[in-house]
């Protein structure tokens, strides 16, 4: 913990509420299919929402990881997964970007730490620079 004393203080706070590295990693694969669900599930918030939530909970829709064409959110999901199993957390969120309404609300809080984890590691590599 001393280390993170010498830290900046603009570095400090993200440092100390960092996700690591293989927690985000593995953390995109629970938020995955809740991700591509979203897309199927209608826009309304009522009955008929959390109907079809609850069924296509019981199905698992998801497409391999991979270098997947189109820009639904189970192709999105396919590229971002491909990323992070090469371990590119830069592409994975570059994917994740491109995702809009209830998708991109799906998988709000895994990018806001895996941006958060991608400033650190830039400012640390800044500071070793």
């Amino acid at each position: 913990m001393s280390d993170l004393k010498a830290m900046p203080a603009r570095m400090r706070r993200p440092a100390q509420r960092r996700a690591p590295r293989t927690a985000l990693l593995n953390r995109f694969e629970q938020v995955a299919p809740h991700i591509v669900r979203a897309e199927m599930l209608p826009e309304e918030h009522g009955w008929s929402r959390r109907t079809a939530d609850r069924i296509l909970s019981l199905v698992s829709i998801r497409r391999e990881a991979g270098v997947v064409a189109g820009n639904d959110a189970g192709a999105i999901v396919a590229r971002a997964e491909a990323a992070i199993q090469a371990g590119d957390l830069p592409g994975a969120v570059a994917e994740v970007e491109l995702l809009v309404y209830g998708p991109a609300e799906a998988a709000a809080g895994w990018l806001a730490d895996a941006k958060a984890r991608l400033a650190v590691d830039k400012s640390l590599s800044e500071l070793t620079a």
